[in-house]
């Protein structure tokens, strides 16, 4: 028995129109109440849990200041004022895993509390060293 190798390509800009089941699912998903949703299956995310949680293995931080954190602004106290807020949030990470308190800051237009690991800390050395 052979098997043949079946390619197929996804043009993201193009993608396979939605069954009609599927658009009715969608819809009725679209329609409920977040109260609705049961999510008894799913446990609390305690402080304990982001203690222990571990960082991207992948993540590798920017090594240098991109240009658009660069200052087109003549004066130079201006253009170093990224670089000084990059320092300031490492100071404040390095703080954070220190005293084990959370960052509060803001993803995505929602506040949010972060705790910051050793493996964190220690990318982040490394990658303001190099």
């Amino acid at each position: 028995m052979s098997k043949k190798l079946v390619k197929h390509e996804v043009d993201p800009a193009r993608p396979t129109p939605l069954t009609a089941e599927q658009q009715a699912e969608i819809t009725a998903l679209h329609a409920m109440p977040d109260g609705e949703i049961d999510t008894s299956d799913i446990p609390p995310l305690t402080n304990e849990f982001w203690k222990s949680a571990v960082g991207n293995a992948f993540y590798k931080p920017s090594k240098t200041v991109n240009d658009s954190m660069v200052s087109k602004l003549p004066d130079a106290d201006m253009q170093a004022a990224p670089k000084a807020i990059l320092r300031a949030a490492q100071r404040a990470r390095e703080i954070a895993r220190q005293t084990n308190t959370p960052l509060v800051l803001v993803r995505d237009g929602v506040l949010v509390e972060e705790y910051v690991s050793d493996a964190d800390t220690s990318d982040k050395e490394t990658a303001a060293g190099a």
